[in-house]
C-alpha cells in the first residue's frame, strides 16, 4: 500500500544504509553524518520541494591545505544524481586546516527527487603534493526515502517542474 506525503518530515530509526563503505582514512575522520529539515530535526522521510540540510563533521588528524568538502546523491543502483563539491571552485577551498580541527559542513538544497530511496556520499579532499585526493570519503553513508505524492504524473529521478497541457 502507498502512503502518499501529508508534507510530514519524519525519521525513520529502520531506515538504515546497509551498504554504507567507509574508504581509506588519511588523515580526516568523517562522522555525524545526517539530514536535517529547516527546523533542524533528523530525518530521512523527506517530502518533494521541501528545503533540508546534508551535514557531516570531519575530525583532522594532521594538517591539510586547499581543503574542499563534496556530497552526492545516487540511486541504489548506483546511479551518480547529483551533488555538491567545493574542491572545484579554489574560492570556496579552506586554505589551511591544522590538526585537531573539526569543521562541520552544512549543504542545503531542495528535495527535487521523485519518490523512491536514495543514498548520500561525502568526501573531504584536500591538495597534497600538488595532487587532489581523498583524506576520507564514506558511499552510501546514509540511505533516505522520498515520499510519493497523491496525483503525481511524474516519472524518472527528478521533479522537473512540468505542467501539461492538452489542446
Amino acid at each position: 500500500q502507498i502512503i502518499f506525503s501529508k508534507l510530514q518530515d519524519d525519521y525513520d530509526p529502520n531506515l538504515q544504509s546497509q551498504s554504507m563503505t567507509s574508504l581509506e582514512e588519511r588523515g580526516a575522520i568523517i562522522r555525524d553524518v545526517r539530514i536535517k529539515n529547516i527546523n533542524g530535526d533528523s530525518v530521512n522521510i523527506l517530502n518533494m520541494g521541501k528545503r533540508y540540510i546534508y551535514e557531516y563533521k570531519v575530525d583532522f588528524k594532521k594538517d591539510a591545505c586547499n581543503v574542499g568538502f563534496g556530497c552526492g546523491i545516487r540511486t541504489t543502483s548506483g546511479l551518480m544524481l547529483a551533488g555538491a563539491a567545493t574542491s572545484i571552485s579554489p574560492k570556496q577551498r579552506i586554505t589551511h586546516i591544522r590538526n585537531g580541527e573539526t569543521k562541520k559542513i552544512a549543504f542545503e538544497f531542495t528535495c527535487n527527487l521523485l519518490p523512491g530511496i536514495y543514498f548520500w556520499q561525502c568526501g573531504v579532499q584536500p591538495v597534497i603534493d600538488k595532487e587532489e585526493i581523498y583524506m576520507h570519503r564514506l558511499l552510501d553513508a546514509i540511505c533516505f526515502r522520498v515520499l510519493p505524492e497523491e496525483d503525481s504524473i511524474l516519472t524518472g529521478h527528478f521533479d522537473l517542474n512540468i505542467t501539461t497541457q492538452i489542446i
